[in-house]
């Protein structure tokens, strides 16, 4: 594997992160869809989006665990938000009972991703912490091209608006590029600024493009017309795409000017973007130098109120950049992480790292540590007493 191909294959998650830890959010965790599962469904197929179905039981432990810890995250809200129908389903009441007679559930939490058609895209069993379930979310997405029906009208001629508007969506959601569409539709049409605006909205998906700065050139228009939150959930896009296309021909400009079009919207998230995009940089090309410069920078300026700041950059040195001295920043920096929000499933990543790294005394005293404070706030960790049993099974380390 060359090292574009190694590149491209670790940007889709990085970027997700890369987005996940700004400020900017559209809502406190994941908002379910009110209705019966044939509704939502129905909603589903009416916007072109996935179904996501999480069916529980109320005394299912980690069902409750995931409610309660995972689903509310802002990270995993926003993109859930963005890109699906979600909706609960108590499976020992009537709604869920229906389901299942469509979709058998053997164990509980049961996950379904489902399309418009009601075909089953994906399907995860158990508990999930927040980063995974955002990562199984955008391998549903991945799999799923609704492009290929506009495709062929397309194609045949057809010049339709809403057959444009819907083909442009779709090609976003797939991945796929939409300038080329987006160029010959606009360049064919006589549009109102109403009508164009909404093609720019979705079509003009990479920040180094005419059309883009065309759509960014009004931006008070474009947001009265798309919605704000919307608005800058496509500059975002924009400018994460054009992040790939630099790493992708190792073409430092294109950040440079992503970075300089998210300001000048005046991006919620443009603060955070300016470093962050830089680091998938440097990461994918191996600036060691370059990548810790600009990190020590980003958690100075926005780890403080941000703990997300300190696991990403810590994993990430961990995982990039390893040696004695940038390790020992990097547990640092996931120490004041835990601190920040210590749960049970962190205090398990946390010590999965320590013991990755040859850290096994360390792990036992946070994992001693951990289940004092957890059990002090009445909670019963009980993964985190067998993870220790297992690292300690004398209870004292030698």
């Amino acid at each position: 594997m060359n090292l574009k191909d190694s590149n491209m294959k670790t940007i889709g998650l990085s970027m997700v992160m890369l987005l996940s830890i700004c400020h900017f959010s559209f809502a406190q965790g994941i908002q379910f869809f009110e209705g019966s599962w044939e509704e939502a469904l129905a909603e589903a197929n009416k916007q072109e989006k996935l179904l996501f179905v999480d069916a529980y039981a109320v005394w299912c432990g980690p069902c409750k665990r995931m409610a309660k810890t995972e689903f509310t995250k802002d990270d995993v809200g926003d993109f859930y938000n963005t890109n699906f129908i979600s909706l609960k389903l108590d499976m020992e009441k009537p709604d869920g009972r229906s389901f299942e007679k469509t979709y058998p559930v053997s164990a509980y939490p049961t996950m379904f991703f489902l399309d418009g058609d009601g075909k089953v895209v994906k399907k995860i069993k158990g508990f999930r912490p927040g980063e995974a379930l955002i990562e199984e979310g955008r391998a549903a997405l991945g799999s799923v091209d609704y492009s290929a029906k506009y495709a062929k009208r397309y194609e045949e001629g057809e010049r339709d608006y809403d057959l444009v508007f819907n083909y442009l969506k779709a090609l976003g959601k797939s991945g796929k590029s939409t300038i080329k569409i987006a160029n010959e539709f606009l360049k064919e049409n006589e549009l109102d600024k109403k009508q164009r605006t909404e093609i720019l909205s979705v079509g003009a998906t990479e920040a180094d493009s005419k059309i883009f700065e065309e759509y960014i050139s009004d931006a008070d228009y474009a947001k009265s017309i798309v919605g704000a939150d919307a608005f800058y959930a496509s500059v975002d896009k924009a400018c994460e795409n054009t992040v790939k296309k630099a790493i992708e021909f190792e073409y430092m400009e294109l950040i440079d000017e992503a970075i300089e079009k998210m300001k000048s919207v005046k991006s919620p998230n443009a603060k955070a973007f300016a470093y962050t995009s830089k680091m998938e940089y440097a990461k994918a090309y191996k600036e060691e130098a370059m990548y810790l410069d600009i990190a020590k920078t980003y958690v100075k300026k926005i780890g403080k109120s941000d703990g997300l700041v300190y696991k990403m950059v810590g994993s990430d040195i961990l995982e990039k950049f390893p040696s004695d001295s940038n390790n020992e920043y990097a547990f640092d920096l996931l120490h004041k992480w835990l601190k920040t929000d210590p749960t049970e499933a962190n205090y398990l990543y946390m010590i999965r790292l320590l013991v990755q790294n040859s850290k096994t005394p360390a792990a036992v005293d946070l994992a001693n540590e951990a289940v004092e404070k957890l059990d002090k706030l009445g909670v019963d960790a009980k993964r985190l007493k067998m993870t220790l049993e297992k690292l300690d099974p004398k209870g004292k380390t030698e």
